[in-house]
C-alpha cells in the first residue's frame, strides 16, 4: 500500500516514463492524502500518460521524480504562477484538485491549446457575485447583493431579513443575528 510518505512501488505514477514525445498529463493543487490523488496518478500512468504534478505545496511525497514536479506561489499573480507549473512540454490534459486552482488551470489549459472551461468561465464560477450577475437574467438567484464593506453587509441584511419576514438584532458589541418572528 502507497501512503502519503511511501512513494508508489509500481511502475505507474511513481514511474519516470518520460519517453520524449509521450503524451502527458498536469495535475495541479495536490493535496496531502493518497486516497485522492494516487489512483487518479496511477490511471493516467498505466494509460502511458506522463504525470506532472505542480502544487503550492510540498509535493514530493507523491513519488514523483523531481522533473515531475513542479511548484507555484499563490502569492502570485496568476500568470506568475502558470510560468512556474508549466511543465517543459505541453500536455494533454490539465486537471486541478479544489476550487481555489480552477483559474490556474483555465489559464494553461489556453495556453496550451487543451480543451478546458476557458479563463472567463472560471472567473465567474470561482466568484460568487459574478455567478448571482450571470445567473440574473435567468430568474434563478435567491435574494442576494453584494458589498465590499461592513456598512454594506448591515444594509444587506438588513434588507433580506425584512423581505423575508425576519428580525434582526445588532447588540453592540456582537454581529448581526436574525430569528423568525
Amino acid at each position: 500500500m502507497t501512503t502519503a510518505h511511501t512513494p508508489a512501488v509500481n511502475p505507474t505514477a511513481a514511474d519516470d516514463g518520460g519517453e520524449a514525445g509521450s503524451s502527458t498529463v498536469l495535475y495541479l493543487g495536490l493535496r496531502r492524502s493518497p486516497l485522492e490523488w494516487r489512483a487518479e496518478l496511477d490511471a493516467a500512468a498505466a494509460r502511458g500518460l506522463g504525470v506532472h504534478v505542480a502544487s503550492d505545496a510540498d509535493v514530493s511525497h507523491t513519488g514523483l521524480p523531481d522533473h515531475r514536479r513542479g511548484s507555484f506561489d499563490r502569492g502570485s499573480s496568476l500568470a506568475e504562477q502558470a510560468a512556474q507549473a508549466s511543465p517543459d512540454q505541453a500536455p494533454v490534459a490539465v486537471v486541478c484538485w479544489g476550487d481555489k486552482y480552477v483559474g490556474l488551470t483555465a489559464l494553461l489549459a489556453e495556453r496550451f491549446g487543451v480543451r478546458g472551461i476557458g479563463t472567463d468561465a472560471a472567473a465567474v464560477t470561482t466568484d460568487k457575485a459574478a455567478q448571482r450577475w450571470a445567473m440574473e437574467p435567468y430568474g434563478l438567484n435567491p435574494p442576494w447583493r453584494a458589498g465590499r464593506t461592513l456598512d454594506d453587509l448591515r444594509a444587506v441584511a438588513s434588507e433580506l431579513v425584512a423581505a423575508a419576514g425576519l428580525w434582526c438584532s445588532s447588540p453592540p458589541t456582537a454581529p448581526a443575528a436574525a430569528a423568525w418572528r
